[in-house]
């Protein structure tokens, strides 16, 4: 940890906190036994904060895992990014499912009309990610 904590101050970074539950790792057991864990950090340079004064960092519920994500809010200009639509995630379960691997393989076997292979791929994830919404 002290070379992790050495490696920041060489690069100029400093962890910006967390507001709200800090943990983001638990070992699941009781009583004596159980542990909780701050594991992740969002660092930032001096001129990276100054873009974003009001950037913050906050743990994400975690509904089927032992490790919380977080996330990075920021704003720029006064107005703060706020979210719509829920971002997609894909979910490991999925793949246990027996019709994961034809939804995958429907979704990129459709012609490509497209002009280079970075488009193919942004194409290819995009009809993935619909099909498996629906």
């Amino acid at each position: 940890m002290e070379d992790f904590r050495l490696a920041l101050i060489d690069s100029g970074l400093s962890d910006m906190g967390c507001k709200g539950d800090k943990f983001m790792w638990f070992n699941n057991r009781e009583g004596s036994h159980f542990t909780k864990e701050r594991l992740d950090r969002a660092c930032a340079n001096v001129k990276w904060l100054e873009m974003f004064c009001r950037a913050n960092v906050t743990t994400e519920v975690a509904s089927s895992s032992d490790h919380r994500s977080i996330l990075v809010s920021i704003a720029l200009g006064g107005q703060e990014f706020v979210r719509g639509e829920r971002p997609f995630r894909y979910e490991a379960c999925w793949a246990q499912r027996k019709d994961c691997h034809q939804v995958v393989e429907e979704a990129w076997k459709r012609p490509w009309l497209v002009n280079n292979k970075l488009e193919m791929a942004t194409k290819g994830l995009k009809r993935f990610k619909e099909k498996l919404r629906s």
